[in-house]
């Protein structure tokens, strides 16, 4: 069975994107793990179990945050929400010309 980390990288400007971030505060921002069973179309799937957390001004643009490792088996989708617990606001755009906002990995 695969295993994979989950992290979280505050996006810098690239050549196609302007991330526009916003941290604002000192909440912590809360990881959970959806139920992956239940189509993202339909409802809201609910949540299977806390897979990490991290304080909103911790949040580096060098250096990731890195959740534990995780059951995910190939051709899954593993599906996460993040929410903010506490004061505070966090936005921002990402694209997938490098590694950068919130993205899983294998891990190994």
């Amino acid at each position: 069975m695969e295993r994979c980390r989950l992290y979280v990288l505050i996006p810098t400007s690239t050549k196609r994107l302007k991330p526009d971030v916003m941290l604002d505060g000192a909440g912590n921002v809360n990881i959970w793990e959806l139920d992956s069973n239940v189509s993202l179309n339909a409802v809201k799937p609910s949540r299977v179990r806390l897979a990490g957390h991290f304080a909103l001004n911790s949040l580096s643009t060098d250096i990731p945050w890195t959740s534990e490792d995780f059951s995910c088996p190939s051709r899954t989708s593993p599906t996460f929400e993040f929410a903010l617990a506490g004061a505070g606001i966090i936005d921002w755009w990402q694209d997938r010309e490098k590694p950068n906002g919130m993205y899983p990995s294998p891990f190994h």
